[in-house]
C-alpha cells in the first residue's frame, strides 16, 4: 500500500495528435447499396459521421477540464496502481459512510459526473476509482477477476483511505465487483447498490410468466451481444485491434450503445484518453 498522491489529468498534445492522425487516415471501405438501419452491422455512413464527430467536434480539453473538477489521486494497492476521485463531503465530517462508486466495461469515471453533485448535496464522501486497466489506473500483470478486484477495492477503502466501513455501488462489471465485496468483505461493506444484475436463467419447471420474460429478454439482447461473444473468445485480439484502429471498438459495439456518444460526445472521454 502507498500513500495517495495528488493527480491531475493532462494528456500530452502529442498523444492527441497521434490519435487525430489515425482518424484522418480512416478508410471506411465497401458498403452495400442498402446499407442502412444497421442491418449488416455498423452502417458505413454512421461510422463516417462518428469519425467526423470525433475529429472535428469533440473537444478533449473541455472533457479534461470537466473531469478535473474533482480531487483525484493515485495509490498503489497490492502492486496495482489505482486512479480515483476522493471527494470529501461538503463542510467536512458529516457522520455519513463514504460511497464507493464503480464503473463497468467499457465505462469510466465519466459515468458518475452527473450523480456526484447529487450525492455531495446529500453530504456523502465519495470514492470513484478507475478499475485496473481503465483510464489512469495501472494495468495488472495478468487479468483480474471480480473477486481479486474486490480485494483491491477493499484495500483502497480500508487500508489506504482509512474507511473501516463504506457503501458500495456498481454497474456492469462493477456490479460483479460490488457483489464480491458484499460476499467476501461484509465486515467493511455496509450496503450494496447494483444497477446491473445477472441471475441464473430459470429452469424448465419455472413459472410460465418468468419463462416468457426470459424469452423476451433473449430476443432483445442477442442481436446486441456480438461484441460479448467476440471478446469472450478473443479479448486480447479485440484490445489490440482497438489500439491500432481507435474508431473500431466503441462504434462497432451496436447502434443502441453508440448513438448517445455520437450525439453528446461525452461518452468518448475515456476511450480517447487511453487509445
Amino acid at each position: 500500500m502507498t500513500t495517495p498522491r495528488p493527480f491531475v489529468i493532462d494528456v500530452e498534445q502529442s498523444t492527441l495528435d497521434r490519435i487525430d492522425r489515425k482518424l484522418a487516415d480512416t478508410r471506411i471501405g465497401y458498403a452495400p447499396q442498402d446499407d442502412r438501419d444497421w442491418r449488416y452491422g455498423t452502417d458505413a455512413s454512421s461510422l463516417r459521421a462518428f469519425v467526423d464527430h470525433w475529429r472535428n467536434d469533440y473537444d478533449w480539453r473541455a472533457q479534461e477540464a470537466m473531469l478535473n473538477r474533482w480531487p483525484q489521486a493515485l495509490a498503489e494497492v497490492d502492486g496495482v496502481l489505482l486512479h480515483f476521485y476522493h471527494i470529501p463531503a461538503p463542510g467536512g465530517e458529516t457522520g455519513r459512510l463514504p460511497i464507493l462508486l464503480m464503473h463497468g466495461w467499457p465505462g469510466s469515471i465519466v459515468e458518475f459526473q452527473a450523480v456526484i453533485p447529487l450525492l455531495l448535496d446529500a453530504c456523502y464522501p465519495l470514492v470513484v476509482p478507475s478499475i485496473p486497466g481503465f483510464g489512469w489506473s495501472g494495468k495488472p500483470p495478468r487479468p483480474l477477476g471480480e473477486k481479486a478486484m474486490a480485494t483491491l477495492m477493499r484495500g483502497l477503502m480500508v487500508d489506504v483511505l482509512g474507511y473501516p466501513r463504506f457503501h458500495a455501488q456498481g454497474g456492469d462489471f462493477g456490479s460483479l465487483v460490488a457483489t464480491q465485496l458484499g460476499i467476501g468483505h461484509a465486515d467493511a461493506v455496509a450496503s450494496l447498490h447494483l444497477n446491473f444484475y445477472l441471475p441464473d436463467a430459470p429452469g424448465p419447471s419455472a413459472d410460465p410468466e418468468l419463462q416468457a420474460y426470459w424469452q423476451q429478454l433473449a430476443s432483445l439482447t442477442y442481436p446486441e451481444s456480438g461484441y460479448l461473444h467476440q471478446q469472450g473468445r478473443s479479448r486480447r485480439h479485440w484490445r489490440l485491434r482497438c489500439t491500432i484502429i481507435p474508431s473500431a471498438g466503441r462504434h462497432g459495439r451496436s447502434k443502441n450503445f453508440t448513438d448517445g456518444a455520437t450525439g453528446g460526445g461525452q461518452g468518448l472521454a475515456a476511450s480517447k484518453s487511453i487509445s
